[in-house]
This record gives structure tokens, sequence and C-alpha cells, in this order.
């Protein structure tokens, strides 16, 4: 995936800031270079907000901004 995403979007996996609620594609990403990860506790108003060590976590895409 990002490989190819990269390829088609012409950016820098470095300066890429990428928000996910799941850990293991947040991981992938890593693995790849992404150089912002987020996690995103609460995927779904409906979840009880996951829990990591390994990211920086939010709630709610408003505490980016």
């Amino acid at each position: 995936f990002w490989h190819r995403a990269e390829r088609k979007l012409d950016f820098r996996r470095e300066n890429v800031l990428f928000v996910d609620d799941t850990l293991a594609v947040l991981r992938t990403a890593k693995r790849y270079g992404v150089g912002l990860l987020v996690y995103k506790a609460r995927g779904s108003s409906r979840a009880l907000p996951g829990t990591n060590r390994e990211f920086p976590t939010i709630m709610d895409f408003n505490e980016l901004l």
C-alpha cells in the first residue's frame, strides 16, 4: 500500500501525518518510514476508547486543529 500511495501522491514519507485507529496499521506505517503517526483512540463514537503506549493519542480530530 505505502509504496503505491507514495508513487501516486508524490509525498515525502518523513513529512506525512497519518492518523489511524488500528495499531497494526500504524506500526506498518512506522516501518515504512512515515514520520508523524497518531493513534485515534476512539475510532467510532459507539466504541470505547482504545489504549496504546507507542504513539501520541487523540480522541477526536479537533485535537489536531
